[in-house]
């Protein structure tokens, strides 16, 4: 799992290491210290969920790679904390029960929003029957319905990372950008660096506006 937090560094400049010079996990104390080091202004309750969300993708990715060492032998299901803190759109998750394969394990795999303390457990086939697949997306959808920048849409375990590579604070589209060949190809908002957000706006200004001999 430390290999995995080693890579949860999502901007370089802005966060330091999740891991200390010892190679283990950092404190949430010390990792706000170190932050603030860099930006004496972040929000702390911002970070801390952040910081859960890191630690809970790290952990889950680690279950997935047990889970692929049994193959298909066992069903994975859904978990949640069974208090009165599991938001119900999660709880309604608990129980879904399907095969390693199924897709929904690419999309729902948990954690499922901030601060999410589901998990995923090995059951036995013998003992449950499989969720319908299309039931068991509508309820993952329903859950991470709010999830309009789509970081919570992913698997750590498979993609090996702790955030996908289009999230909030990195951008990784501009590895591949069309701009380079003159071409602008619409990507949403969230995908775009600050450089592409103003060249399309300057794009769309220029065919909206033309300018008048200037």
């Amino acid at each position: 799992m430390g290999d995995i937090l080693d890579r949860a560094t999502y901007d370089d400049e802005a966060f330091p290491s999740l891991l200390d010079e010892n190679g283990n996990r950092k404190p949430f104390e010390r990792f706000l210290n170190d932050v603030r080091k860099i930006d004496r202004t972040y929000n702390e309750n911002y970070l801390r969920s952040e910081y859960n969300f890191v630690q809970a993708s790290a952990e889950m990715a680690a279950k997935w790679e047990q889970f692929q060492q049994d193959g298909d032998r066992y069903y994975l299901q859904y978990r949640t904390q069974h208090d009165d803190k599991v938001r119900p759109e999660h709880a309604a998750l608990d129980c879904v029960t399907l095969p390693i394969d199924d897709p929904f394990w690419e999309e729902y795999y948990p954690p499922n929003g901030w601060n999410c303390r589901c998990t995923v457990v090995q059951v036995r086939k013998s003992k449950y029957q499989p969720t319908p697949h299309d039931q068991a997306m509508a309820l993952g959808e329903q859950a991470t319905g709010k999830d309009t920048k789509g970081i919570f849409h992913f698997n750590p375990g498979i993609q090996q990372k702790t955030v996908p590579d289009y999230n909030p604070y990195t951008i990784r589209r501009c590895r591949d950008c069309d701009l380079g060949k003159e071409k602008l190809a619409f990507v949403p908002d969230n995908e775009l660096c600050a450089a592409c957000k103003l060249i399309h706006q300057l794009e769309i200004k220029k065919y909206c506006c033309p300018l008048n001999g200037s």
